[in-house]
């Protein structure tokens, strides 16, 4: 039962674990380690995974490592403003590029409260009551740093509320990092490969879950 949840977790989180990652960071490669972190987490206690709907679950083990990492990164950290092959051609791609730097660039300068409630209600589409459990924080405050950080976005774009809306619409996981697949559908080596290599020692039951 374990092996099974894991590997449900697996497919079904993958992709919206990897976008969750890249749009709290803002760096391709510190959210392919987290995705993975958190998949080593999910891989040490699979009994906890829900059966029927390992997303909520799961995303919150992603956002806590999250947190982690970017209380760990060094405060020089350049944030990526754009991600690779997320369009379907060069026109797209660049009203995408554009939209995307100019949002993450804005969100950037947000306080982090402000900054993460946005992230998680509006990049990712989590509902106030949703973002306020996984911040551990009452609706109302969720909601009030929402409105701010919006309003702040829309101060610090300018006439380009456009951007910010095109923005909130059009970031997405790139399909490729370093070379490598990223996407569920192409059994990217955040899942598979990692399963293959560590997950199912975890689920056979060759370590003790927590």
């Amino acid at each position: 039962m374990s092996r099974e949840r894991l590997e449900m977790c697996f497919n079904q989180c993958s992709r919206p674990a990897w976008r969750l990652a890249w749009s709290w960071l803002g760096d391709s490669h510190e959210a392919f380690d987290c995705v993975q972190q958190a998949f080593v987490v999910a891989a040490s206690k699979p009994q906890q995974i829900p059966a029927d709907n390992p997303w909520p679950w799961f995303r919150q083990v992603v956002i806590n490592e999250a947190r982690n990492a970017r209380r760990k990164r060094r405060p020089a950290l350049h944030q990526e403003t754009s991600m690779p092959d997320t369009a379907p051609g060069p026109a797209h791609a660049a009203a995408s590029s554009d939209a995307n730097a100019a949002l993450m660039a804005a969100l950037a300068t947000l306080p982090e409260a402000e900054r993460d409630a946005i992230t998680l209600t509006h990049l990712n589409g989590m509902t106030h009551a949703e973002a306020a459990q996984a911040l551990g924080m009452p609706v109302k405050t969720l909601s009030s740093h929402v409105s701010r950080g919006l309003e702040r976005l829309k101060i610090k774009l300018q006439g380009r509320e456009e951007a910010m809306l095109a923005g909130f619409v059009v970031i997405a996981p790139p399909r490729r990092l370093g070379g490598r697949n990223i996407g569920m559908e192409s059994h990217s080596t955040i899942d598979t490969g990692w399963y293959r290599r560590n997950g199912r020692r975890y689920s056979n039951g060759s370590n003790h879950h927590e």
